[in-house]
């Protein structure tokens, strides 16, 4: 019996000694490698990005937006290559408004948009679309302004265009056609009228959007609908 009782003695002790042993081998490995612990969530933004990779887009955004030169350039077309470059960087509304005063080059234009720091108390809090349209009016003479208008009416979807791009596009040339525009009623009639398949234009002429983004969200459904 006693012998019995010693036997597992010897076991448990053995036990607890090579338990011991194990978390001796455990804590020197982590403090060797810090790094094998357990982390803690990575922070992302809406986009699904660290703060690392946002940093990274935005440096990239800001080496390679495209520049306008006052008198050699015209607005619309920089305003659509500015505008699709913001969207593919995915920039937040105060880092396109830092690089948008930046990207107007020459003397001339410089010191036409001297007062316009995003920076300024004025333009600080402003939405980008906003102080786009703003910055556009100084480089936007009446008969550029004209042939915006004609532009944008004339705008209709391409055979192998996608719609949500179509849209962009016109949404674009509305707002730089008529800048001040509040309603946007005008826009949904004529995006509506321009857009190719029949059963997304016949359902379109039924809603009434909140805004852009649910319009070109609805337009979007109606495609994968009619080609289900």
């Amino acid at each position: 019996m006693e012998q019995a009782l010693q036997a597992i003695a010897n076991f448990v002790e053995q036990n607890l000694a090579a338990q011991q042993v194990l978390n001796q081998q455990l804590l020197l490995q982590q403090q060797q490698n810090p790094n094998q612990q357990q982390q803690q969530p990575v922070a992302r933004d809406e986009h699904g990005r660290t703060a690392a990779k946002a940093h990274k887009d935005f440096v990239e955004f800001a080496n390679k937006k495209p520049t306008f030169e006052r008198g050699t350039s015209r607005w619309a077309d920089f305003a659509y290559l500015f505008a699709r470059s913001r969207e593919r960087y995915r920039a937040t509304d105060a880092q396109a408004k830092e690089v948008l005063y930046e990207a107007i080059v020459g003397q001339s234009g410089r010191l036409v948009i001297s007062s316009m720091s995003p920076r300024n108390a004025e333009y600080m809090n402003m939405e980008f679309d906003k102080y786009m349209r703003l910055m556009g009016e100084k480089f936007t003479p009446a008969a550029e302004s004209l042939q915006m208008k004609s532009e944008y009416k004339s705008r209709i979807q391409g055979k192998s265009e996608d719609v949500q791009n179509y849209l962009n596009a016109k949404y674009e040339l509305f707002r730089l056609a008529y800048p001040n525009a509040q309603d946007m009623a005008d826009f949904y009639s004529e995006a509506t009228r321009g857009i190719l398949n029949k059963y997304v234009r016949d359902n379109m002429w039924r809603y009434r959007a909140e805004n852009f983004a649910a319009f070109g969200a609805d337009a979007v459904a109606l495609v994968k609908i009619e080609r289900q």
